[in-house]
């Protein structure tokens, strides 16, 4: 039967053109075969490069949309008077600062006499005073012109400085109950005012930390 069916396929192939004809099927197929599997192995490469060119712009997409978010347009007349005014601010708060830091100061030396030293404590107060309330009056004068987180920050540094500085003028405003300077309150409303020393030089980094990134954000238009 084996035989047989042999003669038959061999009858078959003989009469359409013999072996040739065979081969010539045989590498048709496995040709179209090997293109099929290229194509596929071809788009699944596209694919794959395609969803990461997606996820790449997504990325780049958001970025920009965050940055747009955070982008202030302003006028040339906008930005140079904010920029004006906030370097004048700056300038008082740091004379503000220097004198509200050195009405309890963190490290500082003293005039060896004690009526020495206490006139020197009482000018630096009065300096502090003074520029507090020059700045107090600067800010208060010009908000109107300026941005609101920068309003903000300037005044809580003044409100750091102003505790200090109320601080030391109880000598005057409870002195008169002649217990003050011996007092557990003295001691412990100095102790923090010690403390609010340290935080008056960090508030003031980050509001020029602040303004730095305010003004980065802006984009001027000519």
């Amino acid at each position: 039967a084996v035989s047989e069916l042999w003669q038959t396929v061999l009858g078959i192939i003989a009469s359409v053109g013999g072996a040739s004809v065979l081969i010539g099927a045989v590498v048709k197929f496995s040709a179209n075969r090997l293109a099929d599997l290229l194509s596929q192995k071809y788009q699944a490469k596209l694919d794959q490069e395609l969803e990461t060119f997606k996820g790449e712009l997504d990325k780049q997409m958001e970025s920009f949309r965050v940055k747009a978010d955070k982008t202030r347009y302003v006028s040339k007349v906008r930005f140079d008077t904010e920029f004006t005014l906030c370097r004048e601010l700056m300038a008082a708060a740091h004379n503000m600062v220097n004198y509200a830091y050195l009405v309890y100061p963190m490290h500082a030396k003293y005039p060896a006499d004690p009526m020495m030293a206490k006139k020197y404590k009482e000018e630096i107060w009065e300096n502090a005073k003074k520029f507090s309330d020059e700045f107090t009056l600067l800010v208060q004068r010009n908000a109107p012109f300026i941005s609101k987180n920068v309003y903000s920050a300037f005044m809580e540094l003044h409100s750091l400085c102003y505790e200090n500085i109320e601080t030391y003028a109880m000598k005057w405003d409870k002195g008169f109950m002649g217990n003050w300077e011996t007092s557990q309150e003295k001691r412990e409303m100095e102790s923090k005012a010690y403390i609010r020393s340290r935080d008056i030089t960090k508030k003031l980094d980050d509001v020029i930390e602040m303004l730095r990134e305010h003004f980065a954000q802006m984009d001027v238009n000519e």
